[in-house]
This record gives C-alpha cells, sequence and structure tokens, in this order.
C-alpha cells in the first residue's frame, strides 16, 4: 500500500471528487480536495502533494491557472500533475503535454483506469531527483515485450496510451520527423525515449516489435542495416487492422458515452420531479396556513370581540348577553370543528390512539359524509397493531386513492379491502367512477396527475411492496398494493 503517498484532487463538482476520494482512499492514499483553483494553490503551498488531480473547467481559477503558478514556483513546479477533463481538443491536450502533464484522464472516466494512471505516476515519479531515465529502463513483471512506435500521430496516440497501460509491454523509444507532432509531445510528457531520428531509435537497444503508425514512414533500409536481433514489424494491412481495432474500441466508448448522456438526462428528470414533490409540498403548507389564518384566526378573532361586547352588556342587559353568548359559542363550536378538520388531515390521532383500522374507518366515514359517496371498509383478519412506519404508509394509501377519486373519478360508491395474511397484507381500493390512461398517466415523468400515483407507488416500495393500477372507462378503477409483514 501507499499510505504515505499524498494525493490532492480538484474538481469543481463535488461528486465528481468523491468518487475519485473513495477510489484512492481504498488504494490506502492520502488524499484532500479542492474544489476550486485558488483553494488548490493554498493546499499545494501548505503542503506539497506527490500527486495533483486537476480538473481544467473550475471556478475562480481554472486547471491551467493553477498548472501556470505550480510550473512557476521552484518549490512545486515538479508536482506530477495528471489532467480530469471533458476537453479533448488536440490543441488542449498539446498545451497539457508541454507543461509537463503527466496523463490526461476524460470525463466520463473509468475508476480502474483511473487508479492504474496514478500508480503508473507516482512509481515513475518517485525516481531520484535529477535522474531522468526513459521508460525501458522501468521495472515491469514478467517478460516484456521491447516496443518501438514509429509515426506517432492520429490513431498513433490511441496505440501509444494502450502500450502504456500494458504492464506486459516496455516502449524503448518513440519516432517522428515531426518534432511538434502530437504523439512526439505525448511520449515527452510520459517520460519516454523520444527522436526525430530514426537511427537514433535503432541505437537504443534490442526491440521486440516496431509499430508503424503512419504509413509510409519507416525507413526499411534502415531498419536491416541496423538489427541486432530478430524483430517484428507491424505496418501496412498489419497495422491498418490494429487502426481499426482501436476505432471500434473508440466507438464503442462514444456510445457508452452516449448512453450515460441518456441516464443523465433522465437523471435530470427525476431532479426536476423532486423539485416540484418539494414546490407541491410548500405549497400545501402554505395552503394550511392561509386555511388558519382565514378560518380559525378570523373566527377566534371574532370570538374574542364578541367577549369584549359581553363586558359591556353583562350587568343590565342580561336578554343580549344571552344572545351574545349564543353568537360565541356557534364562533367557538365552528372553530373547534375546523381545527380538528385539520389536524385530522395532517395526523389523525387515531392512528396512533387506536391504530390503521380504526383511523381508516374513521377516515372513510368522514370521506363519505363530506362528499356524499359511499365508502365501504372490509377488513379481514384483523391484527391488533402494525410497525408504525407500515400502519403510517397504508392509511397515507388509502387517503391519496380517496382523494383522487374525489378530484377525478366521479364515483358514487368506493370499496376499501385491507386482508392480512401470515406475511403479507394486501389492500384494494376500488371505484365505480370514470377510468383513465394508466400508461400515459404512469409513464409521463412529469404529468400532473402522476404525482398522487407516483408518491403511492414510492410508498410501497419503500416498504419492499408492490403498487398496481388497473382502469377502464367503465369499470372504474382499482388500486391494488401488497406490503411484506416480516
Amino acid at each position: 500500500m501507499n499510505s504515505k503517498k499524498t494525493i490532492l484532487i480538484v474538481d469543481d463538482s463535488e461528486n465528481v471528487a468523491r468518487l475519485i476520494q473513495l477510489n484512492l482512499d481504498f488504494e490506502g492514499y492520502e488524499t484532500r480536495v479542492a474544489h476550486d483553483g485558488r483553494d488548490a494553490l493554498a493546499l499545494v503551498h501548505e503542503e506539497i502533494p506527490d500527486l495533483l488531480i486537476l480538473d481544467i473547467l473550475m471556478p475562480r481559477l481554472d486547471g491551467w491557472g493553477v498548472l501556470r503558478e505550480i510550473r512557476g514556483d521552484p518549490t512545486t513546479r515538479d508536482i506530477p500533475v495528471i489532467m480530469l477533463t471533458a476537453l479533448t481538443k488536440e490543441e488542449d491536450l498539446r498545451r497539457g503535454w508541454e507543461a509537463g502533464v503527466f496523463d490526461y484522464i476524460t470525463k466520463p472516466f473509468n475508476p480502474m483506469r483511473l487508479v492504474e494512471t496514478v500508480k503508473r505516476c507516482l512509481t515513475k515519479s518517485s525516481r531520484l531527483p535529477g535522474v531522468d531515465l526513459p521508460a525501458a529502463t522501468t521495472p515491469v513483471s514478467g517478460e516484456a515485450i521491447r516496443v518501438a512506435i514509429v509515426g506517432v500521430d492520429g490513431s498513433g496516440i490511441h496505440i501509444l496510451q494502450t502500450l502504456l497501460g500494458n504492464s506486459k509491454v516496455r516502449v524503448q523509444g518513440v519516432y517522428d520527423p515531426d518534432a511538434e507532432s502530437p504523439g512526439l509531445s505525448l511520449a515527452r510528457g510520459m517520460k519516454l525515449f523520444t527522436t526525430t531520428s530514426f537511427e537514433e531509435l535503432l541505437d537504443i537497444g534490442e526491440l521486440d516489435l516496431i509499430i508503424e503508425t503512419r504509413p509510409h514512414i519507416l525507413n526499411k533500409s534502415l531498419l536491416e542495416r541496423g538489427r541486432t536481433g530478430p524483430c517484428e514489424v507491424l505496418s501496412g494491412f498489419s497495422a491498418r487492422f490494429v487502426w481499426g481495432l482501436l476505432e471500434e474500441k473508440e466507438g464503442s466508448e462514444e456510445r457508452v458515452k452516449g448512453l450515460l448522456g441518456e441516464l443523465r438526462e433522465k437523471q435530470q428528470l427525476v431532479e426536476q420531479l423532486l423539485a416540484r414533490v418539494i414546490s407541491a409540498q410548500e405549497e400545501e403548507r402554505k395552503k394550511i396556513a392561509l386555511e388558519i389564518h382565514d378560518s380559525i384566526a378570523q373566527t377566534l378573532v371574532s370570538a374574542l370581540t364578541e367577549v369584549e361586547t359581553l363586558k359591556g352588556f353583562l350587568k343590565d342587559h342580561s336578554h343580549r348577553v344571552g344572545t351574545e353568548l349564543i353568537t360565541l359559542s356557534g364562533l367557538l363550536t365552528r372553530s373547534v370543528k375546523e381545527l380538528r378538520e385539520i389536524m385530522f388531515a395532517l395526523r389523525p390521532a387515531s392512528l396512533d390512539d387506536l391504530g390503521l383500522t380504526a383511523a381508516v374507518e374513521n377516515f372513510a366515514k368522514r370521506f363519505s359524509d363530506e362528499n356524499r359517496i359511499e365508502v365501504e371498509v372490509k377488513i379481514s383478519k384483523k391484527k391488533a397493531r402494525l410497525a408504525p412506519l407500515i400502519e403510517t404508509t397504508l392509511f397515507r394509501l388509502v387517503q391519496e386513492a380517496l382523494a383522487n377519486v374525489k378530484k377525478h373519478a366521479s364515483a358514487r360508491r368506493v370499496e376499501v379491502r385491507m386482508e392480512f395474511y401470515a406475511r403479507t397484507l394486501e389492500l384494494r381500493i376500488k371505484d365505480d367512477g370514470k377510468g383513465f390512461d394508466v400508461d400515459r398517466v404512469i409513464g409521463s415523468y412529469l404529468h400532473s396527475d402522476s404525482y398522487g400515483l407516483s408518491g403511492m407507488r414510492e410508498r410501497a416500495g419503500f416498504l419492499g411492496g408492490t403498487f398496481q393500477v388497473t382502469s377502464s372507462e367503465r369499470g372504474g378503477t382499482e388500486v391494488f398494493v401488497t406490503i411484506p409483514l416480516e
């Protein structure tokens, strides 16, 4: 384990930074986190890390600014840097390699590849100060294939990156006649031996394989004269075949990115739904507050006014006092009734005191009386009490189902049936009203009519239960819920 290696993670996304931190903590590294460039520099100057994982697009100071600052300071310029970014343009990559970036990890990233890159970076950066050895001297396990890359451009960069991530391959050197090619910039950033002279490439030692990544760049006559032992050459059709495989791999990665994009869209829909649910809750609270203010509060104020009036008539106007008392009694009675109705809607006392069965029966009777809709409750094999969470959930399911009947069904009759079994409870709520298109309503994430049904499904699912709705134009609607009791 690398328990003494310290890694500073800099990313403005808390989720991304946390994901990286969890993976590196698991590997035994010490990690610190910053969410913008200024905070990152402050942490660097507090304690110089062994490695910096740096996002590019950040507030206050971006990744390029951070990189410029640490490279300009003699005390921090040797910190190895891995860039974590969604930018994949060639000029961005070239800019990073020229600034001495060890490697790029492109978002969305594979955590395993990130960990491998970190290990490789810390292994390379743990050499003695002032010694800049080519990758050929880096110890590898087993029989490594000694490879030289010729003409690193386009697909060749992918080949080089793939080989560098393979412990069975040792890249001896990289050749390109263009000193400014992206491939050579990449290789220099990886501290590989690079050259613009093919003869120098052949002088670095024995090779097992030469890969020509760009057609017609390999000097075969020099190769024949410079060979010191058996060496395979990958070029022409064989090289194009390898390029095709890499391009197919890249296409697969693009498809994966597309799927991730779809998942992000779904996540956004969920976030929108959550926001609307929270908004609906706030509207409901506001409604309750207004009801209390406009009904109970005003009624109590009127009652207090009547009390003050009574004080003036108490001695000489007994008849008038009696009339005022009757009025006051009515006002207070109405206030108490309204208050109880509001309290019952928020949390029926019978649910806590008497249990689920009594609460459902009381609510059904109250609902029937207020809305002139016949509600029949049938409960078989009653159990004394259930867990509070189960009782609350089932009561809310009945409450929401009857609310939907009131709003949408135009029903005359509702049957609420609850059956207890050894390990499960079944709840059926069926009305004789007009039905609806279940697939259209439930299938729409943001359809206004789907909030109640979605909430009921979530409540049932939270307890490990199932939730089904069937509906037809003439047969009404039935809600069927099963809840495990163990």
